[in-house]
């Protein structure tokens, strides 16, 4: 199960090539959920658009710091329910 992890770093949109590495599982994860979260929900054309991967990361490593008990995906629901209003809902 995973669990939340630590953001060592000041600026989220340029993190250190080291931890580039070391996030690239969740990256993917992350990224493989918008895609399914994007195909399977009615009048969503994209969940979190225009939304860099780094702060949306920073987002769910929160919540997991706020809710140890929870696994990753958890947080992505949280994530995508928080961001389900401005979403973006048809092909631009």
């Amino acid at each position: 199960m995973v669990r939340g992890w630590i953001f060592k770093y000041s600026d989220p949109l340029k993190p250190p090539i080291g931890y580039v590495k070391e996030t690239s599982a969740f990256t993917m994860y992350l990224l493989g959920f918008q895609s399914g979260y994007n195909m399977a929900a009615k009048d969503t054309y994209d969940i979190f658009s225009g939304e860099e991967v780094y702060p949306l990361l920073s987002w769910a490593e929160n919540y997991c710091r706020a809710n140890p008990s929870i696994r990753f995906i958890d947080a992505l629901i949280a994530l995508s329910n928080n961001r389900y209003p401005k979403r973006q809902r048809v092909h631009p």
